[in-house]
């Protein structure tokens, strides 16, 4: 089942979680997500489109997501993703796991910041 574990990735440990989390709002392509990506400034520079489709690859297996060709008659036709049931599911898991990495990271910023 996918979790908080999920493997590192160039972006570090959260780019599935945020690939998740975009394709919540609806479902794209994958120039699309990297676009949106980038507002989530993991890496510096932009991230590297094999390391983006190999990661939806891993998380279409893995049933986080599915995805279509699309019909479009206008350009080449594009890869559509969407977020599965268990996309949502490992969707909420990530959450409640940055929750609690969030509230850690806030203690021990406050207990420094007594020290000075």
């Amino acid at each position: 089942m996918y979790g908080p574990g999920c493997r590192q990735a160039a972006g570090g440990r959260f780019l599935e979680a945020c690939l998740l989390c975009l394709l919540k709002e609806g479902e794209t392509h994958g120039y699309a997500l990297i676009d949106q990506l980038n507002e989530f400034e993991l890496i510096e520079g932009e991230l590297d489109i094999s390391v983006l489709y190999r990661t939806l690859r891993s998380m279409e297996k893995n049933n986080l997501v599915s995805s279509t060709w699309s019909d479009s008659s206008l350009g080449p036709r594009k890869r559509i993703y969407s977020i599965t049931e268990e996309g949502q599911k490992g969707l909420v898991q990530w959450i409640e796991l940055l929750k609690q990495r969030k509230q850690r990271i806030e203690q021990i910023i406050s207990q420094y910041e007594k020290g000075l």
